[in-house]
């Protein structure tokens, strides 16, 4: 591959917790078909999953930039993975309306900044799920 472009990453594998869980080791596999391991401790992980989901973020916003148009209503599916987490924790955020919630799961914490509108979604689905 060119020394300049980047290896695309088609697939991960072989993913384990060390022992002590103090680190995780994984294999990426590139789209060549190269295989790399990887390890990180688990007090980097909460930078790196941030770091990534800031990347995420940042090529959504580089859409909307470019012009690039979705219908602009709500995603009626989620298809993301559920995370089972240890506790969750939230408070009010930076602006008004907004709301800060963090998890926790375990060896590291992630946080969300929910805008005003995201926060009457949340109340509106708990109070609909919400036992009788």
């Amino acid at each position: 591959m060119d020394g300049n472009a980047p290896d695309f990453i088609k697939s991960l594998k072989n993913g384990a917790a060390q022992q002590d869980g103090q680190a995780v080791a994984f294999d990426i596999v590139t789209e060549d078909g190269e295989e790399h391991s990887y390890a990180c401790t688990t007090a980097d992980l909460e930078k790196l999953l941030s770091w990534l989901i800031g990347l995420g973020l940042l090529a959504d916003k580089n859409r909307a930039d470019a012009g690039i148009v979705v219908d602009g209503t709500a995603k009626k599916i989620i298809s993301a993975v559920p995370i089972k987490i240890k506790q969750i924790a939230a408070g009010a955020g930076d602006a008004p309306g907004e709301l800060v919630i963090g998890f926790d799961l375990g060896s590291f914490d992630l946080a969300f900044s929910l805008p005003p509108e995201a926060v009457d979604s949340l109340r509106r689905a708990l109070a609909k799920s919400a036992p009788a």
